[in-house]
């Protein structure tokens, strides 16, 4: 898993490098099979998904990449019975800023940093409470 995080350019924080009860959704480009572009990782327990850390490598920001893993990674913890997903500030590891589809340089303040990884979340319909990003799931019912 770290290894999968180090390919994209992002580490992992180590607390996460414990793979149970872990959801993982990740990305590479049809032309080059087998490296990671974009990963979301993040955790499901009952109704309530929880975001850990989102990835997007330098390279492949701002194409809509990073915005279609969170949006597969939403549908997953939805299939897996999840009501909401939440995103707290900062996400773990490293800032979502520095591993969003927005970002294209790394911001020097810790606000800007905030401000832009609410950007990213509320693009992909999460809202903000609190100190947190909120949003709804469709729930699957397999029917």
């Amino acid at each position: 898993m770290a290894q999968l995080f180090t390919a994209i350019g992002c580490q992992l924080a180590a607390e996460e490098e414990d793979l149970s009860g872990l959801m993982l959704v990740v990305a590479e480009r049809l032309e080059r099979p087998g490296v990671p572009v974009a990963a979301a990782i993040g955790t499901v327990a009952g109704k309530t998904a929880e975001l850990l850390q989102f990835c997007v490598n330098s390279e492949h920001r701002l194409v809509g990449i990073g915005r279609q893993v969170l949006m597969h990674w939403c549908a997953e913890a939805a299939r897996r019975g999840a009501m909401r997903a939440v995103a707290s500030y900062p996400l773990q590891a490293d800032s979502l800023l520095a591993n969003s589809l927005l970002a294209n340089s790394v911001a020097s303040e810790a606000t800007t940093s905030l401000i832009s990884a609410a950007e990213v979340l509320q693009g992909c319909g999460f809202t903000p409470v609190g100190r947190s990003m909120l949003r709804e799931l469709l729930v699957y019912s397999g029917e």
